[in-house]
């Protein structure tokens, strides 16, 4: 008896360290979604559009710079009528690009998140926000390709 109790226990443990570590971005159980990007300016550019209620979990981007000192940043808001205009939170670091093609910046697209918009809402954490990506300096071109998923 005590051996059932302790096993039932155990897998109540185990079940709520799972959910707490739980990642979107491994589940299998998750639908993953892709954008593609092409960017000609030095703008601030919808790269996810916000869904009612549901969070974006960033599981991978990659994002390639051509231009004279062209730079990028991931950004974190609402559109009231251009991209991210509203409420907006940057939540990467600036990169800055080679002024040519070069190899892209890689981030993510193993099994992890790295990046989900529900850390940056106010109260309930669910954020209704698009992700934006920020360029700046002078943009030739800048390629972003990535996954996600909703929650």
């Amino acid at each position: 008896m005590k051996t059932i109790i302790f096993a039932i226990a155990f897998v109540l443990i185990a079940g709520v360290a799972h959910a707490q570590g739980y990642d979107p971005c491994a589940a299998p159980n998750q639908i993953k979604y892709t954008f593609a990007k092409t960017i000609t300016s030095a703008t601030t550019t919808e790269l996810v559009p916000a869904t009612l209620n549901k969070n974006i979990a960033l599981c991978g981007i990659a994002v390639e710079t051509v231009g004279t000192s062209p730079t990028w940043s991931l950004e974190v808001g609402t559109k009231a009528a251009t991209a991210c205009d509203t409420s907006a939170a940057v939540v990467s670091p600036v990169f800055l690009g080679p002024n040519t093609a070069a190899a892209p910046v890689v981030l993510g697209f193993g099994n992890n998140e790295i990046l989900n918009t529900g850390q940056y809402a106010p109260g309930a954490g669910v954020s209704s926000s698009e992700l934006c990506m920020v360029s700046a300096g002078t943009v030739t071109d800048i390629f972003v390709y990535g996954t996600y998923v909703r929650q």
